[in-house]
């Protein structure tokens, strides 16, 4: 029970099948306490069992010698594998093995590089076909609105626009929230709301549809023409009636009734809109319509002028761009990867050739290490088995009133034959010419493979 316990809350792997060179090998210390052999040996010994007149094993030594059969099987497969890779790797050592071994490794890697351009054909021709469109679409546009004589003109980057776009945002902010804080009843908080809210109705949507005018304003449509002219007239109209009302509201928070300041700036308003009252007003309101034109400038800036043309021209050289970047990335990453593996395996055997001699002596030693560890591990189980075997009977001996039976003085064997395969003979390589001249007709073939594909894909990239 103890041991059991042990073996239950251990932190060690269980060591019972050590491998050594890839042969299972018998822990018998290990085994005969985790079969339990000298507690069933005791208890069949005290019941008489097997009988004295048995002529077969027990059960329990039954178990024992099916685990060494297993055992040796096992290791008898991996023998088998070990000799069969070995005695490939001999074979490959010779011109004609080594090209039939670096074919078959590069055979579909070559059909790789040749199927590549018809395997991404299909959208090649999209990626041509979306660039052939882009370009129509681009060219038909500077035709019918006259723009054939110059490219589009906006910038890479929109970050210095925006960035001035906040300046001009948060000085406007600044200055009328001090204007405005006079009279307003949360003081410089309550100011700095209202100023917000005009800098954003100045800047953001003023500014914009002033904009937008103008670009309709220069547009060879007729009545995109009109419309911008209408839109221009009536944005700068409304910009000069919002300002001159702030201002009005400015001076009624000066006033007796700045909690009323909204109502009574609407109505001075109307009543004399050119009643500023005083300087500071007037600053405000210049300021305001400063802001209005600047953030209409700014807004011209972050494109072309002309209406659609930054959009279409900035299409054109995306799918331009796109069907690059999908060229780029079949012939420089796809295409050239696998070359170059391809040519590593062909390199690789280059390498090999040159030392085939010492490889094939190599070989021969590890097949003689194979042989060895084999038997090695054949005496392991075959001793270890009988071991365990000795651990059971003795214990069975001592419980016993009656003789044991007979076949307990026999050991046991493994009764298949093991067939060891008998090392190749030394043999003489022949010269480093002989496999380079069936390599390099391999390597001949990855080039002109290589090259076919790489001038398949640049013609259908046009």
């Amino acid at each position: 029970m103890i041991e059991f316990l042990k073996r239950l809350f251990s932190l060690t792997a269980d060591t019972t099948y050590r491998k050594r060179a890839g042969f299972r090998h018998l822990d018998v210390d290990v085994e005969a306490d985790k079969m339990r052999l000298e507690h069933h040996g005791g208890r069949d010994g005290a019941r008489e069992v097997p009988a004295t007149d048995a002529t077969r094993a027990g059960t329990v030594e039954a178990e024992v010698m099916e685990l060494g059969k297993n055992l040796l099987q096992e290791n008898v497969q991996h023998y088998e594998q070990e000799y069969q890779s070995y005695s490939a790797r001999l074979a490959a050592l010779t011109p004609q093995g080594m090209l039939s071994d670096a074919s078959l490794q590069t055979q579909s890697l070559l059909s790789s590089i040749a199927e590549l351009p018809q395997r991404h054909a299909a959208h090649l021709a999209y990626l041509r076909d979306k660039v052939a469109k882009a370009q129509k679409e681009l060219k038909l546009f500077r035709h019918d609105n006259g723009l054939e004589e110059r490219d589009a003109n906006y910038p890479d980057s929109k970050i210095f626009q925006i960035g001035f776009m906040v300046i001009l945002l948060v000085g406007e902010s600044f200055l009328n929230a001090v204007f405005l804080a006079e009279g307003n009843q949360f003081g410089l908080l309550g100011g700095w709301t209202e100023a917000v809210m005009i800098s954003l109705i100045n800047g953001l949507f003023l500014g914009a549809i002033l904009y937008w005018a103008v670009r309709w304003c220069i547009c060879y449509k007729k009545l995109a023409n009109f419309f911008g002219v209408v839109t221009v007239l009536l944005v700068v109209t409304g910009a000069i009636c919002f300002n001159l009302l702030v201002a009005h509201y400015r001076n009624a928070l000066g006033g007796e009734f700045p909690e009323q300041a909204g109502a009574i700036a609407l109505r001075t308003f109307v009543e004399a809109p050119w009643a500023l009252g005083d300087f500071k007003s007037v600053m405000l309101l210049l300021f305001g319509l400063l802001v209005f034109g600047l953030a209409a400038v700014d807004w011209s800036l972050m494109d072309d002028i002309y209406p659609g043309y930054g959009r279409i021209t900035r299409k054109n050289i995306a799918a331009h761009g796109e069907l690059a970047g999908f060229h780029h990335w079949l012939v420089q990453e796809k295409l050239q990867g696998l070359r170059d593996e391809t040519d590593d395996i062909i390199s690789k055997h280059l390498t090999l050739a040159a030392q085939a001699a010492h490889e094939d002596l190599r070989v021969l030693d590890r097949m003689k290490t194979l042989n060895y560890r084999m038997m090695e591990s054949i005496d392991n189980i075959e001793s270890g088995i009988n071991r365990l075997l000795h651990v059971y009977r003795e214990e069975n001996r001592s419980g016993r009133e009656t003789d044991p039976p007979g076949h307990f003085h026999n050991d046991w064997k493994y009764n298949r034959e093991i067939n060891f395969h008998a090392l190749p003979a030394a043999r003489e390589m022949p010269p480093i010419g002989e496999f380079t001249s069936v390599l390099e007709p391999l390597q001949q073939e990855l080039t002109k493979t290589y090259r076919r594909s790489l001038r398949t894909l640049n013609e259908m990239n046009g």
